[in-house]
């Protein structure tokens, strides 16, 4: 949406914003504390080492559009049926496999802008969504026009039923007017139902090419909802404590700077601190900058999530942005609630989150898992598969879409074959793709993250690719990160 348009506000005055001013940032990684410059200072963060990729193979067919059952291959000393080998097929490619993301069609010009934060900076999974965590925390503050618990009251009115803005500075200009603003962000429509989530989602359909990159030509987008209550329905809440305003609005993050999720590390850390660039830019909260505080998610298995929260309370944050996962959210969230601090995540989808006791001060910038099993198996249907098998990561995030999609399918009409965990830990995933291709399927979706690109190795090397068989992905491991790493083996 463009510029400023008015869906009948709410009138009341609040307290104006003004003044740039620069930003503070203090890292706390670890358990350990240093100062960090800011995103418009001269130093940016260590950009993501950048990985070559594997050279184009531009001989590889287009993705099939059917599937011909007829020749044999040996998986794991099991003899199995499949369909033939494409002529000029390669098993080292992801050609043809397409998914959905929360991805966005972001423009060049803020792409570029993220760079400033980060000059290396490759992919931008979570960006946006991270980027529009900080802006609604921000509006809310200033339209609270306090700091502490009240803020958490405001964050879902800043998203719906006031004037249009799709800046920081827009927005907070509206409320510095005496209105109420309805901020549409960088990851599109931003309206927050009444548990916190987002009441729809705006996907794109992504594909790799023949070089194991996402296409960008190839690209589409489409608005998914569920009429699935457990994404709509208020979780059950708890009296929300009070904490005290101080006049000084600070946000801490947490997002993972180590474990099995670093790769989404500098896409959301630059969308974070650009974010706060803006906002201090426009006169920050309460005419005063944004204080920030970065801390390590960590992942599930690590545990450090535990302390950073305990770091981030005790330096008196006012807000979170995070965790980026769905197992470190639920482990950390109800310290964060039981103190009276609102926590929006850019990126953890479990349904679980939907309807978790979080005193009304959980929220997210990205749709639940519900939402996107509904896209997923939009497409697939419209592909015309009828037997699915399902490949998910033993995980909170996995399962749980895996389950929400087998839903969605057989809601559709099509069946859900064989559904598979593995441990993301394994390299090797000869049994689990055994067990899918024994169920005649013809389509096969891979939930999980970056050990995707092992599973889906395994799944070239067993005839049953792109090239040869539908496959799709999601929103965990659609992206480029994925792709380096099966062409590289690692």
């Amino acid at each position: 949406m463009g510029g400023d348009v008015d869906r009948g506000g709410r009138a009341g005055g609040r307290r104006a914003v003004a003044g740039a001013v620069a930003i503070l940032a203090v890292a706390i990684v670890a358990g350990c504390t240093s100062t960090t410059p800011a995103a418009t200072g001269t130093s940016p963060p260590t950009p993501a080492p950048t990985v070559p990729l594997s050279p184009p193979r531009t001989e590889l067919p287009p993705l099939r559009d059917d599937l011909i059952p007829g020749t044999t291959g040996a998986v794991g000393g099991v003899t199995t049926v499949g369909p033939p080998v494409l002529p000029g097929a390669h098993p080292d490619t992801l050609e043809g496999m397409r998914g959905v993301s929360t991805a966005f069609d972001l423009p060049l010009s803020w792409r570029d802008r993220l760079r400033t934060v980060d000059p290396g900076l490759l992919d931008t999974p979570y960006a946006a969504e991270t980027y529009d965590a900080v802006v609604v925390l921000a509006l809310a503050a200033a339209k609270a026009g306090a700091t502490g618990t009240t803020l958490g009251a405001e964050v879902i009115d800043v998203t719906r039923g006031g004037t249009v803005c799709t800046s920081a500075a827009a927005c907070l200009k509206v409320i510095a007017e005496g209105g109420d603003p309805d901020y549409d962000g960088v990851s599109g429509r931003l309206e927050l139902g009444p548990n916190g989530d987002p009441s729809e989602g705006r996907f794109a359909v992504l594909r790799f090419g023949a070089d194991n990159r996402l296409d960008p030509a190839l690209t589409t987008y489409r608005t998914a909802r569920t009429a699935d209550p457990g994404s709509v329905a208020p979780p059950r809440s708890l009296p929300t404590p009070t904490r005290k305003n101080d006049g000084v609005f600070r946000l801490g993050s947490l997002l993972p700077l180590t474990g099995t999720l670093t790769y989404l590390r500098p896409a959301m850390t630059a969308g974070f601190r650009l974010a706060v660039a803006d906002v201090n830019a426009a006169g920050g909260v309460s005419q005063r900058p944004i204080e920030t505080l970065e801390v390590d998610a960590g992942d599930s298995t690590n545990g450090i999530a535990v302390r950073s929260a305990t770091a981030l309370l005790a330096a008196g944050v006012d807000a979170v942005v995070g965790p980026s996962s769905s197992a470190v959210a639920l482990s950390v969230l109800g310290s964060f609630t039981s103190a009276g601090v609102p926590v929006v995540s850019p990126s953890a989808t479990s349904r679980r989150l939907a309807t978790f006791s979080d005193r009304n001060l959980f929220f997210r910038t990205t749709p639940s898992d519900i939402v996107q099993a509904a896209a997923l198996a939009d497409l697939i249907i419209e592909d015309g598969a009828q037997r699915v098998g399902v490949l998910a990561s033993e995980d909170l995030y996995a399962n749980g879409l895996a389950t929400d999609l087998k839903r969605e399918l057989e809601a559709r009409g099509s069946a859900v074959a064989a559904q598979v965990g593995y441990s993301s830990s394994r390299r090797t995933f000869d049994d689990e793709v055994n067990a899918v291709r024994r169920a005649e399927v013809d389509a096969v979706v891979v939930c999980g993250f970056e050990e995707s690109s092992f599973v889906l190795r395994a799944l070239a090397a067993a005839g049953m690719g792109p090239g040869r068989i539908r496959v799709y992905g999601c929103d965990g491991n659609m992206t480029g990160a994925v792709g380096r790493a099966f062409a590289e083996g690692t």
